[in-house]
């Protein structure tokens, strides 16, 4: 089963936090609802470090999300694209942050929550996977 959104330019924060757990909300109805609390929490981060970073220079911007969910591995896969700027991810992502210092903060909750985590940058933006493991 799988869940496709395709280029659609989001402004204002809220609206993709609805859209995301609407979607969650009916791919994983099977799910303890502390795990979908967590993964609308890390995907809702991943949301605001692309908007924060890949389009600090820019009012908003597209993001592609793909939801899939396996059954054979057990697994819910969310992908999201934008078309910001490329990231550095060999600058942030082996950190780790204490809750004193200011920003990071959400990689950790990311790290957490996800079986699995990865930025891939692009010649014309980022790939974010986020791998969860749902349940049976």
């Amino acid at each position: 089963m799988a869940f496709f959104m395709t280029k659609k330019k989001f402004i204002v924060l809220p609206t993709i936090q609805h859209e995301v757990r609407r979607w969650l909300q009916t791919l994983l109805n099977d799910c303890r609802q502390d795990m979908q609390f967590a993964i609308q929490l890390s995907v809702t981060e991943v949301v605001q470090n692309i908007y924060r970073y890949a389009y600090k220079n820019q009012d908003g911007g597209a993001i592609d999300i793909e939801f899939s969910r396996s059954d054979e591995t057990q697994t819910l896969t969310i992908t999201l694209r934008d078309y910001g700027e490329p990231a550095r991810p060999e600058q942030f992502m082996h950190k780790t942050h204490r809750a004193s210092e200011q920003g990071g903060m959400g990689l950790n909750l990311i790290r957490q929550n996800s079986a699995s985590f990865a930025i891939t940058p692009l010649a014309d933006g980022n790939l974010a996977e986020l791998t969860f493991l749902a349940p049976s």
